[in-house]
């Protein structure tokens, strides 16, 4: 039922009567509104076709309509190529993930954007100009394969990952990189890498050059000597009496050092802590963590049959560390009281000694005293006697010294160790419990000391015993207890021999070998010594005027040098006194510079001595100047030199400057060319080493450079060869690697395809 009667209630009051505005159903309105639906989806559909062409049609319109920008051009094939907009899209999709597209495109040196954004570009069009289609095929392969190399579930996920939005864009991108790398790939194919191009790299710059060379051989000389003989035992003693200790030491003629020991201490065993205790182990608390360290120290005494070991809360392990422990710091303050008795023992043999020392060292400051004096005024006869007489007194201060530290000695040697710690390891009842003193017998060895499981000791093994042999003087006390695993003990040196010579079997051949070889060095230094004045000699006479040239200007630059400094110390005479007096009387400052001033006046008076000082370095740095400009006339003078020297002369090579670098090259050549070839083979033609000396192969020689040739095939080996051409990088690869890193980057792909830029541009368009 309509709640809108047609007609008004007749109770409505009347008022004025109006026409409609708008009819719902006829009119401009009324036709919409019977239509509103279709209308509606025209409209949308319009809207949706409108926005989704009209970028496209733009775009359409304007290439249409309006002139496309100038953009580079190559030659390719002869031809001239314009570069498109396109190319430089792709060079910079390209360019941005050239790093992840490694499966389709070699690593190339390009540099940075936008240089690399315009190769890729190049190279693109320059890949379609050639001819490279993209295989679509060839593309999907290339994303399978980079896909089993990543972690990716899938290609859309590769995709995403190696940031495109979508796989559509990944797979184009992927496929211009592929092209781009086939051109790369086919232009470094093209690479010569032929034998000759290997050897050709082989030889490169290389040269090699001929040596001439005066040599002396000691070593041969010295087998020369030993062959001939001649020498008798009694020549080889008293050649070897000559010698001091250290030449000796060095010769290694002495055997082992041997003593005769008196040991003194207590076996762990039969120790009684309890004996002890009051008098020597009142402070001595053992913690648990230095008993931990015992017993690691000491762990193989406690392995059993089975390979097993006690452990430290065994029965009796802790007991027996501990007993060793307390022993050795029995023995250690016992060692303390034996060497504070000696001192009491030889007091007044020190004091003799201490007060003799002092009265030699004065007497030594008072001749240097008096010799100051004399240097100062060497023709003074008060001086001169003054001197005589501090001399005198110095060998008597000195003999005293001697006679005194003699006494000493003897005093040293005559102290009873024995009695001493027989005191110092008893009580009131008898020595303890354990306690023992061994008189070893005569000399021996390091060796016989190390078992001291003999009857009436029972130590066991000392493997320290070497150590004893040590000692160096009668009477001395080892530093520290000694132990075995069943004593601890101290040790006295009641005799020794120390440096004793080795049997005269041993010591012959030694002798022998170091008496020629000292005559075979002597006399090489004397040949040495004739080689290079004779070299000289006859050097200066290829060069008098060079010669006369620098000697003349000896006086001159004597001259120089004491002009200037003279001119420098007076200048700085001069500059003390002004500020010494600038400075205020009675300042620490104006005795400085009064000092320094006295000082600066006195070098002045020093002006002879100085002279000849500055003429001694100007002589020798004539002489080695004159030395090197000799060095050019070498190879003329070189034969008559070694002839008066006794040299012998020998040529090398030609040999390639490397030639050190081959494998095993110290033992496929002459020692000479092993040596000169190490250290001097960069020299020049007609250039001399000067005298040389090879301490290892004890040869003196004298190289000068006849002849430097390039280096020709038939110098190269065939294994350097095939090195180079299959080694661990092949000639190939490294071709390649090389073109990868020059061949293709915007300067040498300007210069090889001729790119030539529109006026006014200066880089890549954007």
């Amino acid at each position: 039922m309509s709640t809108t009667p047609e007609n008004q209630p007749s109770e409505a009051p009347e008022g004025p009567q109006h026409e409609p505005l708008v009819d719902g159903q006829s009119g401009v309105y009324g036709w919409f509104r019977r239509n509103q639906k279709i209308l509606l989806y025209t409209v949308g559909m319009f809207v949706l076709v409108f926005f989704s062409v009209s970028g496209p049609m733009l775009a359409w319109v304007d290439r249409t309509f309006s002139t496309p920008p100038d953009l580079p051009s190559i030659t390719v094939g002869g031809q001239s190529v314009s570069l498109t907009q396109e190319d430089f899209t792709v060079g910079r999709q390209v360019a941005a993930r050239r790093g992840a597209m490694s499966v389709v495109l070699p690593m190339i040196q390009v540099g940075q954007n936008p240089d690399a954004d315009e190769v890729f570009a190049i190279l693109r069009r320059v890949a379609i100009a050639e001819g490279f289609e993209i295989s679509n095929l060839e593309v999907d392969r290339a994303i399978n394969a980079w896909l089993e190399e990543s972690e990716s579930g899938s290609a859309a996920q590769l995709a995403g990952q190696a940031g495109f939005g979508s796989l559509a864009e990944f797979r184009q991108v992927v496929g211009e990189a592929q092209r781009i790398g086939m051109l790369i790939r086919l232009q470094t194919l093209a690479l010569d890498n032929s034998d000759a191009a290997i050897l050709e790299d082989v030889i490169g710059e290389r040269e090699k050059i001929t040596l001439k060379v005066a040599s002396y051989d000691e070593s041969a000389r010295m087998a020369e000597l030993k062959a001939a003989g001649g020498v008798t035992d009694e020549d080889l003693r008293t050649w070897l009496d000559g010698k001091d200790d250290t030449e000796k030491q060095r010769l290694d003629v002495f055997a082992p050092n041997q003593v005769a020991l008196i040991l003194a201490g207590v076996k762990h065993a039969e120790y009684d802590r309890s004996e002890w205790e009051a008098s020597y182990l009142t402070d001595l608390v053992i913690g648990e963590e230095e008993l931990e360290k015992l017993y690691q120290a000491d762990r193989e005494k406690f392995k059993q049959e089975d390979g097993t070991y006690k452990t430290l809360e065994d029965e009796g392990v802790a007991d027996q560390l501990k007993a060793k422990r307390e022993v050795n710091e029995i023995l250690k303050q016992i060692l303390a009281k034996v060497r504070e008795r000696r001192t009491e023992f030889m007091s007044a043999e020190d004091d003799a000694f201490r007060t003799a020392n002092e009265e030699f060292l004065a007497a030594q400051n008072e001749k240097v005293e008096v010799q100051q004096a004399l240097d100062k005024d060497p023709e003074n006869e008060q001086f001169k006697a003054d001197l005589q007489d501090a001399e005198n007194k110095l060998t008597q201060r000195e003999n005293a010294k001697n006679t005194a530290n003699e006494a000493r000695e003897a005093k040293f040697s005559a102290f009873d160790f024995v009695a001493a710690f027989n005191e110092l390891t008893k009580g009131e009842n008898g020595p303890f419990k354990g306690v023992f003193v061994h008189d070893m017998g005569g000399l021996k060895t390091g060796d016989d000391l190390k078992d001291l499981e003999i009857e009436g000791l029972e130590l066991g093994e000392w493997p320290q015993g070497h150590l004893a042999t040590f000692l160096n003087k009668k009477g001395q006390l080892g530093f520290q207890p000694a132990f075995t695993e069943k004593g601890t003990f101290l040790y006295q040196a009641k005799d020794l021999l120390t440096k004793p010579l080795k049997s005269w079997e041993e010591l012959k051949p030694l002798l022998e070998d170091a008496y020629f070889g000292e005559k075979a060095q002597t006399e090489a230094e004397e040949k040495k010594d004739k080689f290079e004045a004779a070299l000289l000699r006859l050097a200066k006479t290829k060069m008098p005027d060079k010669v006369a040239e620098i000697e003349g200007k000896k006086q001159e630059r004597i001259d120089e040098a004491m002009t200037k400094w003279e001119s420098d110390l007076n200048d700085e005479l001069a500059y003390a006194k002004k500020q010494r007096d600038e400075a205020r009387a009675g300042t620490a400052a104006r005795r400085a510079w009064e000092k320094k001033v006295t000082q600066l006046e006195a070098l002045l008076t020093t002006k002879p001595q100085r002279l000849n000082i500055t003429t001694d370095e100007i002589a020798k740095a004539i002489e080695e100047e004159i030395g090197e400009e000799a060095k050019k006339h070498h190879l003329a003078v070189l034969d008559e030199a070694a002839a008066e020297a006794g040299f012998t002369v020998a040529e090398f090579g030609p040999f390639p400057r490397d030639l050190s670098r081959r494998p095993r090259f110290d033992k496929k050549y002459d020692k000479t060319v092993v040596y000169l070839f190490r250290t001097n083979s960069e020299l020049e033609k007609d250039e001399s080493t000067g005298l040389l000396h090879d301490a290892g192969e004890k040869r003196y020689h004298c190289a000068v450079c006849t002849d430097v040739q390039p280096l020709e095939p038939a110098d190269v080996m065939r294994a350097e060869f095939e090195n180079r051409r299959k080694g661990l990088a092949t000639y190939a690869a490294m071709q390649a690697y090389q073109a990868y890193g020059q061949a293709f980057t915007l300067e040498a792909l300007e210069q090889r395809y001729a790119l030539t830029r529109p006026v006014g541009e200066q880089g890549m368009p954007e």
